[in-house]
């Protein structure tokens, strides 16, 4: 008995990772705020959409709007917001000219800006099969969805750069490795069930050390203990088992496992990557091999597929996801998987959308398949989308009642990951730290910020700091130079930046606070004299104070800064 999961964003999503398609479009909208600028020309333009700076504005170039010669920053401490200069680009009208290309990445952007969250395959399939109101033009559908693919895969690719050990749970290892269950089954499959202790009651200990080594190395806090499996076999070979009786979980893992990972990035990979008896099947491609990406849509069950294959035009299936299998091997060893053998499904992250219906259909109707597993996703409120999750389940499907008994129902299912508000409150905090502001000079990256953050991280690990108050003494400054030396040993100064800089700096990033706030607004330059003399001390956001309270925590957020922000990358 073998088991397919199946790996969506979900599973990103679940690891804290902003890998959403939402995510992808708010960062490509902050790579314009830097584009624009730094555009030292009138107008500038891309694929998807143009700016163009107005000529009786007088500015000359766009770059000149964010240098002084239109907007001005409300605080000159802290740098232009990407966003926020994309933001008055696009809206105000009486300076640019800002156009979308076509009404495709117009509804696209009109989706995250509306709903929060967006469905880029969806919608190009709308346009492609006409039935948007404003559906555009084939080819050129097809070449906008190239290039957003390209540009997905350079934003995934600074994704990928978080995705590290230290973010993998043991929860979600133990559910990847769970041992089958018999109220899992799908009715008409009970004798599937028995087919496992008939099959191996007749294991010798080899075999049974191959299947449990299978599964776990030398480093796994998880294991299995053979010797109980052994035993159990030999007391039930000949005299069967009996109804509730306790069996041994290595008894029931799968002979095989397939990682069938819809996502380009390797998270799930890094679970079970020494492990021999899984197979990784990146079915969509990934970031190592870009050219291997599959981005489009694949619903040959949609009755407008049918028309569109009827046109005889080949840009229709230009993006077709069952025609892009056909580019490498990873669809054909899918179905040598479940031909070998009866199956169940773990849904891990997957939504079971219309744009893998093909694919999904194919795994979820087959003969071989005795079980369909969804785990749902847990929300801060303690709502789930358990429900959500089933209806995009049952749509795949063309015979209800055989969905309605292999789906596993929502008692003998369970969260991937369980809403934990302080886990939420790093990955938040994660995300600040990687988008802190720091200046460049002379082409060296100023490391002053996260140096102090670590700096004041090891004040409260020490005990220096009991309490939310951070006042500029000589244990903290003793702290930062040590640090800033440390980190600065190649630096092209010959002295590190005073601490009243990034101290003061610290501030713009919204999440160290200044008690005596009002004094920041003066427009002074930071000195450790100011500091002392007008500030009764700083303090973190009461979510960040209490993360830092806990030791692992702290030290994994220590960890992150030291990896992220002063770790030369190679």
């Amino acid at each position: 008995m073998n088991r397919i999961i199946l790996i969506g964003n979900g599973f990103d999503l679940a690891h804290g990772l902003k890998t959403s398609y939402a995510d992808f479009i708010n960062w490509y909208w902050g790579e314009w705020g830097d584009k624009l600028r730094r555009a030292f020309s009138e107008a500038i333009e891309d694929r998807l959409c143009s700016f163009k700076i107005k000529n009786e504005v007088g500015l000359g170039c766009i770059a000149n709007a964010w240098n002084g010669g239109y907007y001005t920053k409300e605080d000159r401490f802290k740098p232009w917001n990407p966003h926020m200069v994309t933001n008055k680009a696009k809206t105000d009208t009486n300076v640019f000219e800002f156009t979308y290309k076509d009404y495709f990445f117009r509804e696209i952007c009109n989706s995250v800006e509306n709903k929060g969250w967006v469905d880029i395959e969806n919608i190009f399939y709308d346009h492609l099969s006409h039935k948007s109101q404003f559906a555009v033009e084939t080819k050129t559908v097809n070449d906008d969805l190239d290039y957003l693919r390209e540009n997905l895969v350079k934003y995934l690719t600074i994704v990928e750069q978080l995705i590290k050990p230290d973010i993998l749970k043991s929860n979600i290892k133990k559910l990847l490795i769970k041992p089958f269950a018999e109220e899992d089954f799908a009715i008409n499959a009970k004798l599937k069930w028995h087919d496992i202790f008939d099959q191996r009651f007749e294991y010798d200990d080899l075999m049974w050390e191959g299947l449990i080594s299978s599964y776990f190395n030398k480093s796994d806090t998880i294991h299995y203990n053979i010797h109980g499996v052994l035993d159990y076999v030999s007391k039930h070979k000949s005299n069967g088992i009996k109804d509730n009786e306790v069996i041994p979980d290595a008894f029931l893992l799968p002979d095989r496992t397939m990682l069938l990972n819809f996502n380009y990035t390797h998270t799930a990979d890094m679970y079970l990557s020494d492990s021999p008896g899984v197979l990784i099947n990146h079915i969509h491609g990934d970031l190592s091999k870009p050219e291997s990406i599959i981005f489009g849509y694949g619903d040959e069950l949609d009755e407008t597929y049918k028309t569109i294959v009827n046109t005889n035009d080949n840009e229709y299936l230009r993006n077709m996801k069952s025609i892009k299998y056909m580019e490498s091997s990873n669809y054909r060893e899918l179905l040598k998987f479940i031909e070998s053998d009866a199956y169940q499904i773990f849904i891990m992250g997957h939504s079971c959308g219309n744009s893998d219906r093909t694919l999904l259909n194919t795994l979820f109707e087959h003969k071989n398949c005795v079980s369909i597993k969804p785990f749902y996703h847990e929300k801060s409120d303690g709502t789930d989308n358990y429900i959500e999750l089933v209806q995009n389940i049952s749509r795949n499907f063309t015979d209800m009642k055989l969905m309605r008994d292999r789906v596993v129902n929502k008692t003998f299912c369970e969260p991937l990951s369980k809403y934990n508000p302080v886990e939420q409150s790093y990955y938040y905090y994660t995300d600040r730290i990687m988008n802190l502001y720091q200046a460049i000079i002379n082409g060296e990256v100023i490391v002053a910020k996260p140096v102090l953050l670590l700096a004041l991280i090891d004040g409260i690990g020490q005990g220096i700091f009991k309490e939310n108050k951070f006042v500029l003494n000589e244990w903290l400054e003793d702290r930062y130079l040590k640090l800033m030396a440390e980190n600065t040993s190649n630096s092209q100064f010959d002295k590190p930046m005073d601490i009243a800089n990034p101290f003061l700096d610290l501030v713009t990033d919204g999440f160290l606070h200044l008690l005596d706030k009002e004094m920041f607004a003066m427009k002074i330059t930071p000195s450790k004299k100011w500091l002392k003399e007008s500030i009764s001390y700083a303090y973190f956001d009461y979510d960040l104070w209490i993360l830092l309270q806990n030791q692992s925590w702290r030290e994994k957020l220590r960890n992150f800064i030291v990896e992220q922000k002063l770790t030369i990358k190679k």
